[in-house]
């Protein structure tokens, strides 16, 4: 994972809407504060639902989309089926159509989150 971390360092965070590109995971220079655009691995199915620590289930995105995504998932938790479908294609920028029609609301949510994160 740390590989694939790594190899993901200057691209562009898969969530759709994000924009921003990864950097090196790891504390900001200036504070101890990690930076919000540093690299995380994130379990598409999360761990503490029955998901796997394995390639297809994780995805390489910045730290403020997730720890907006966790959010999402505290606030909706007797949700977990509709947040993980959500979750799914919300990584896939050929299936932005789908957001707007069945999930604007979770991904309204999702980037008041990122907002609120990268605030504060």
């Amino acid at each position: 994972m740390i590989i694939l971390r790594t190899q993901m360092v200057g691209t562009p965070c898969p969530v759709v809407g994000c924009g921003v590109s990864l950097t090196p995971s790891g504390r900001a220079k200036t504070s101890r504060k990690v930076a919000d655009s540093a690299a995380t691995v994130e379990h598409i199915y999360p761990l503490r639902l029955g998901g796997l620590h394995c390639l297809s289930n994780v995805a390489i995105i910045c730290h403020a989309c997730n720890q907006a995504r966790n959010r999402l998932l505290s606030r909706h938790a007797s949700k977990n089926d509709i947040c993980r479908h959500y979750w799914t294609i919300s990584l896939m920028d050929s299936m932005e159509h789908l957001l707007q029609i069945f999930y604007w609301e979770f991904h309204a949510e999702f980037l008041a989150n990122k907002a609120e994160a990268q605030q504060g």
